[in-house]
This record gives structure tokens, C-alpha cells and sequence, in this order.
């Protein structure tokens, strides 16, 4: 029964914590915008990590106009990641 309410507990607090940065993200594409208003469209160099493809997710879930691109030869697996 402890266990349970802890796991729950625990539970809560992580979704807090995701919740939180969640918003902070959201606020940081929309300041992001804002602060270039005659921008059309962003550009976003995606390295196939987890950071520039969190980074692009905000950007869609905003609506921010993004243009991606990748560098590097063909057939490297980081850019048939980044291609996906």
C-alpha cells in the first residue's frame, strides 16, 4: 500500500515536471516569434539527436514556419535519421 502511494506520488511529480517544462518550451517558440516579427520562416538544423528534434516539435505544435536541413554525405546514419 505505501508503495503505491509513493509510485503515485512520484507519478504526480514527474507529470508536474513535465507539465512545467512543457509550458516553458511552448513560452520560449512563442517569445521566439515575437521577437522576430517580420520573419517568415525559421530555419532548423536538425542533427538527428533528440535535442533538435524536440526543438522542431515545438515549432509545429506552435505553429512556427520552419525550414529543417541536414549536412553531411548520403549515406551516413545520422542523416538517414534526420531524413525521417
Amino acid at each position: 500500500m505505501l508503495t503505491g502511494i509513493i509510485n503515485s506520488t512520484l507519478k504526480n511529480q514527474m507529470m508536474n515536471i513535465i507539465n512545467k517544462l512543457d509550458h516553458f518550451v511552448d513560452q520560449a517558440i512563442k517569445r521566439i516569434r515575437d521577437m522576430n516579427p517580420k520573419t517568415s520562416i525559421f530555419g532548423l538544423g536538425l542533427s538527428g539527436g533528440l535535442d533538435s528534434r524536440v526543438v522542431a516539435y515545438y515549432a509545429k505544435k506552435n505553429n512556427l514556419p520552419l525550414k529543417t536541413f541536414i549536412f553531411g554525405e548520403e549515406n551516413l546514419m545520422h542523416i538517414i535519421l534526420q531524413e525521417k
